[in-house]
């Protein structure tokens, strides 16, 4: 496989999710829900060609437990474009962590190198990425950490007993990640 996959810097909290371009290219695509990897390579292919495939963690902090899982979206300069209809409909209670990108041409290049065929996640086929990767881990340690700074800022208590932190984040790299767990105070 091409080793052209561009590895993301965490991104800003405040990026703006334009939702009813999501919701329009949804629709317009007939997209399906829990699909998110094909629905994105299916966005950047036919509808946003200036956009970014981006694999990543997305962080929902409606309901409890808190949900931390992973996902794909389109990139654009000046937003995020998740066109999984689930997604659509939610409100800011979904933060974004990408772990890696790739740019159409970037796309393009790997389903020649594959005779056509994309197998999604691209990350998990990727040899330097995949769940190993630091910043798969940086990704997964970030969104725990927006999940607890939300439900604080929603509820005034911390998620966990704090000197817990640590066996917390352990567990959460070490693929131990039950979120129906949280070692809760």
């Amino acid at each position: 496989m091409s080793s052209s996959a561009t590895l993301s810097p965490l991104l800003v909290e405040n990026q703006v999710v334009n939702r009813e371009y999501s919701r329009c290219v949804a629709q317009h695509l007939k997209l399906q829900p829990k699909l998110a990897c094909k629905n994105a390579l299916a966005a950047v292919a036919s509808l946003i060609p200036t956009g970014t495939y981006v694999e990543g963690l997305v962080a929902n902090s409606k309901g409890v437990p808190h949900r931390i899982y992973e996902h794909a979206w389109v990139q654009t300069p000046n937003s995020i474009v998740d066109p999984t209809p689930r997604h659509v409909s939610v409100s800011s209670e979904i933060a974004y962590f990408p772990v890696c990108m790739w740019s159409v041409d970037e796309l393009t290049q790997i389903r020649k190198d594959f005779d056509g065929e994309l197998m999604l996640p691209l990350s998990f086929w990727h040899p330097s990425i995949g769940f190993e990767h630091p910043l798969q881990a940086e990704a997964l340690v970030a969104a725990h950490r927006h999940l607890s700074a939300v439900h604080l800022r929603n509820t005034g208590a911390p998620l966990y007993a704090p000197e817990r932190e640590d066996e917390y984040l352990r567990a959460l790299l070490d693929g131990r990640y039950d979120p129906d767990a949280l070692p809760i105070r």
